[in-house]
């Protein structure tokens, strides 16, 4: 299922022939991440079959982001019951900083708020993530909360920054 385009990119739901794109991916420095990549090392089949099974499930999509037939980032929305979903989102080194991530997660979040009718959708960044709060704040989520000890990671208990977009927000927020 294609959810849209940009340039020379498209965003399309995950299907079982993606396992050995994601392996292709390179996590870069994971600095930013806490250490922590989308699966563990030859864990891309398992993280598609759970895509797949959330999405029949009617609660989560998972969408790759490609530059032609190469696979540079993975986006999720997974709904809770209460009208919300949350976003999550990580992009392939070579291609990070460039506006990739922000423009597949307009795609994402429109489909959420139109074709799902979401009311909010919520991004939990880590404060040391930089660059993942840049984006939750180029497309206007609102700093809501910083979460204490919210994961845990493999160097301990993290903080988590909580970003929400109403429905209504969007509707008003310039798209160019």
């Amino acid at each position: 299922m294609d959810l849209g385009r940009f340039d020379d990119y498209r965003v399309a739901a995950l299907s079982h022939e993606d396992a050995q794109a994601l392996r292709a991916m390179q996590p870069g420095d994971l600095g930013m991440s806490r250490g922590e990549w989308l699966f563990a090392l030859g864990g891309e089949e398992a993280f598609v079959a759970a895509a797949l099974a959330g999405q029949v499930e009617g609660r989560e999509l998972r969408a790759g982001v490609w530059q032609g037939v190469h696979l540079v980032g993975v986006i999720g929305l997974k709904q809770d019951d209460r009208g919300s979903a949350s976003i999550s989102y990580a992009l392939d080194a070579r291609h990070r900083g460039q506006g990739i991530m922000t423009r597949a997660c307009r795609i994402l979040i429109d489909h959420g708020f139109r074709t799902h009718r979401l009311e909010r959708i919520v991004i939990i960044a880590d404060p040391g993530n930089q660059p993942s709060c840049a984006i939750a704040q180029r497309l206007g989520f609102a700093h809501m909360e910083v979460l204490k000890d919210l994961y845990r990671s493999v160097d301990g208990l993290h903080d988590g920054i909580k970003y929400v977009l109403t429905a209504r927000a969007w509707a008003a927020w310039p798209k160019s």
